[in-house]
């Protein structure tokens, strides 16, 4: 019988020696003179991991470095243990890479999970993945979706329903799969439906133009749900589109799976009310980001 990772449960379980757990954030690493990276797992752990009947893994990677120290933990594990090893690795590297974009370039994240398929690990925890494609293309992968958690986000920050906001029509399946599960969880949803934004490229510059959002948002405190956020400036042009239209809401919100936040918070404060995320990587504090654990 496995004793796996149970992931219908609404919150993965917190990483611990004693629960068969080991977090790749504690394992040793360094970097040898050629560039090499290099792990040592320490002798009171690998006694540990000898005795257990299964080894679960918590990754939380968040860089290309953390996916060579993963292959190597698991190597590891399994010298020194011949049970199953179930992997909890919240954000998917290379998710958004899900394709080949154009001549020259790879299909990255086919890259990576062909590499972590090779682990032949017993079950591959992902949490909000940015498609379909990367739950299809891991081996034995189990997926929990964000819904909870951005539940736990509304009753944390809003006293009055909120108004969902899809920011493209890529998130429109996302958000009417939020939007259900919210209809029936709590009172502060606007029941009445959720709002699309909708927006082109221009081909000659590269820059996202807003085009607007379906439906009314006048009065409305408005969340806008999403997978990821990097950088922060698609976002910051849908509250700016909005603010153009004189659309007459209330405030906006943001809450995102996973935050990279590669250029801070400070600009994204001043355009919305509550920024949150989960802890699916490491957030610095200063970001002053609301951090809802998974």
């Amino acid at each position: 019988m496995n004793q796996g990772l149970q992931t219908d449960s609404l919150k993965f379980q917190t990483p611990s020696l004693t629960n068969n757990w080991i977090k790749l954030d504690e394992v040793e690493s360094l970097v040898f003179p050629g560039g090499e990276i290099h792990i040592k797992v320490a002798p009171s752990i690998l006694r540990m991991v000898g005795l257990w009947n299964y080894v679960n893994i918590d990754a939380r990677l968040k860089t290309a470095a953390d996916i060579i120290k993963l292959c190597q933990l698991v190597d590891v594990i399994k010298y020194h243990n011949g049970g199953p090893i179930n992997l909890c690795m919240p954000y998917i590297p290379y998710a958004q890479q899900d394709r080949y974009a154009g001549v020259g370039a790879s299909f990255s994240l086919k890259v990576f999970t062909n590499m972590l398929n090779t682990l032949n690990l017993n079950r591959v925890s992902v949490y909000e993945p940015h498609s379909d494609v990367a739950p299809a293309l891991i081996n034995n992968c189990k997926v929990r979706y964000m819904d909870a958690e951005v539940l736990e986000f509304i009753i944390r920050n809003f006293n009055r329903p909120v108004t969902l906001v899809a920011p493209d029509g890529g998130g429109v399946k996302r958000t009417d799969r939020i939007f259900n599960y919210l209809s029936d969880k709590t009172d502060l949803i606007d029941k009445s439906g959720y709002v699309i934004a909708s927006k082109t490229r221009d081909l000659n510059t590269g820059k996202l133009k807003f085009l607007g959002v379906s439906g009314d948002i006048k009065d409305k405190d408005l969340l806008c749900v999403d997978d990821i956020i990097i950088g922060g400036g698609t976002f910051i042009q849908l509250t700016e589109g909005l603010n153009k239209m004189d659309a007459g809401h209330n405030s906006i919100s943001l809450f995102t799976a996973h935050g990279i936040y590669s250029n801070g918070t400070d600009e994204l404060r001043k355009y919305f009310k509550h920024i949150g995320t989960t802890d699916s990587r490491s957030i610095d504090a200063f970001l002053g980001v609301d951090v809802i654990k998974i």
